[in-house]
């Protein structure tokens, strides 16, 4: 297991959970807009 090899995992793995963490929080904030609009 190479250096560049193992730079390349570990960014793709933080690529996956940044990807994962922005679309969990554009869904609460699209989910709570909508909820104080129909209040």
């Amino acid at each position: 297991m190479n250096d560049d090899l193992r730079k390349l995992i570990k960014g793709i793995i933080f690529g996956i959970i940044v990807f994962i963490f922005i679309h969990l929080l554009f869904k609460t904030i699209k989910s709570l807009y909508y909820w104080i609009r129909a209040k």
